[in-house]
């Protein structure tokens, strides 16, 4: 992801991964343990792309094409990072590498123990922007038993609260050599509660900034960054060998760009985010922002 991402990936992975520590099975503590629910027939099948859209695996929810004709969710300058492509530069497969998968610690019993390991994709889809460097991403997320609940406006200031002094292994995902330590700061710009597909969601955009680049000017800032949060309604499928739950599902979308630049592609962000349809079925949902 680096090699594509530079710099901005360097600090944009620990905005986009950086979730682990709040909502996804991870590698330690009591409260990374998702917890259970009852099947409610979400999707169990693999990410695709179809002829009306693309469709992920994560749950019913579809993304209308910009291009019909290659199977574009986003404009031309967009490369999609994550699916290899056919020579006519449609997607044909998803990127199965570690790179681009992640692997959860499963409580299905809801006793406190691990009971499987389910791997999942780290990015529903992911583009950079050629010329700019611009990173466009979307994440499906299982939410642990503590965050089922919790407001969405409450998982997003904690989300960019965690950026703040993290740690290296949450904030250089993206290409930091191993054991150099940067710490973060960041600021709100703006947050509202709005609705993407008729689905309450929380819409955040902050600035972060180095540290130490602070210390030498105030006005520095690496990344401008905007975070929307959903909470489609669906349970995200999990699968581990013989086993399988299904887990509340987080939906972030995410756009990050330098400061000075971050204005170029909104709009395009902004088309995305219309064009997804999370009950292309007509399965009604609690539309209330929480």
């Amino acid at each position: 992801m680096s090699k594509r991402s530079g710099k901005l990936g360097s600090v944009v992975y620990g905005v986009v991964l950086c979730v682990g520590i709040l909502a996804v099975v991870g590698c330690r503590g009591p409260d990374s343990v998702i917890a259970p629910g009852p099947p409610t027939g979400a999707a169990d099948s693999c990410a695709r792309f179809e002829e009306d859209g693309y469709y992920s695996e994560a749950g019913p929810f579809r993304i209308a094409y910009v291009d019909a004709t290659t199977r574009a969710v986003m404009g031309p300058g967009w490369m999609l990072d994550n699916w290899m492509p056919f020579p006519n530069g449609s997607p044909r497969t998803q990127i199965k590498s570690a790179e681009w998968m992640t692997e959860l610690l499963v409580d299905a019993a809801e006793d406190g123990r691990y009971d499987f390991t389910a791997e999942i994709p780290k990015f529903d889809l992911h583009w950079t922007e050629r010329h700019t460097g611009a990173l466009i991403w979307i994440r499906s997320l299982p939410l642990s038993r503590r965050l089922a609940d919790r407001d969405l406006s409450v998982i997003g200031h904690d989300w960019v609260e965690e950026i703040a002094g993290g740690e290296w292994w949450a904030a250089c995902l993206g290409g930091c050599a191993v054991g150099e330590e940067r710490h973060w700061a960041t600021t709100l710009v703006s947050e509202e509660l709005t609705f993407v597909s008729g689905v309450g969601a929380f819409d955040v955009t902050f600035d972060i900034a180095n540290v130490d680049q602070l210390q030498l000017d105030p006005d520095a800032r690496t990344a401008r960054a905007r975070l929307v949060l959903v909470r489609p309604g669906y349970r995200m499928p999990l699968r581990g060998g013989e086993h399988r739950y299904e887990a509340p599902t987080l939906v972030a979308l995410g756009y990050a760009q330098t400061p000075d630049r971050f204005d170029e592609h909104a709009a395009e962000f902004e088309d995305l985010l219309r064009r997804i349809d999370f009950w292309p079925g007509g399965v009604p949902v609690d539309g209330s922002a929480r």
